[in-house]
């Protein structure tokens, strides 16, 4: 919800004529959901204390201004009373991951959306915004204090201070992603 306006999810007139599904267009494409498998598994396999990646996270950014980030990664006292109460995260993530959203070209072009959900999360008070693009192999990084700045999959990426990731590492040291998520783009 942007402003008390609603988001609406790409094809969500095709669900209205009943061509679609909601889960068709709701659901996770299987190439993104391994890679946030992947990207989990790299924050939980650190063993920070005091810090959880969470998946799917709804945040409350106040205003009527509600977001859904793919992960989240947080200070477990952050989240800890309002899981009790299952409600919208509404104290911001210290880092979030998106991936390739798939809402529609309600606001002009997709960048347009883009910047202003990076924008908000920003405001919000998210430290660093990581934005991966499966069909251009690409990710951006958003912070207020830098240039947002765009690398590719094998690129070293700073995701918290002393602390890099590697997308295409990752991919390459699961033999069956390996396979699946290098295959040529449809």
């Amino acid at each position: 919800m942007d402003n008390g306006k609603p988001i609406f999810y790409r094809n969500y007139r095709k669900v209205l004529d009943g061509k679609l599904t909601v889960e068709q267009i709701r659901a996770r494409p299987l190439r993104e959901a391994f890679l946030l498998i992947l990207i989990h598994n790299f924050f939980h396999n650190l063993k920070l204390k005091k810090i959880d990646p969470l998946l799917a996270i709804g945040l409350d950014l106040g205003n009527k201004n509600f977001r859904e980030v793919e992960l989240g990664v947080c200070s477990k006292i952050q989240f800890t009373k309002q899981l009790l109460e299952n409600v919208y995260l509404n104290i911001p993530p210290k880092l979030v991951f998106c991936i390739d959203n798939r809402k529609p070209n309600i606001l002009g072009s997709e960048i347009i959306y883009y910047v202003k959900k990076i924008e908000a999360l920003l405001k919000f008070g998210i430290k660093k915004i990581i934005w991966i693009f499966t069909g251009l192999n690409k990710i951006m990084t958003a912070t207020n204090a830098k240039k947002w700045t765009f690398f590719n999959w094998d690129e070293d990426i700073e995701v918290m201070k002393g602390i890099t990731m590697n997308l295409q590492e990752l991919i390459n040291n699961d033999k069956i992603l390996k396979q699946i998520i290098n295959l040529p783009h449809q």
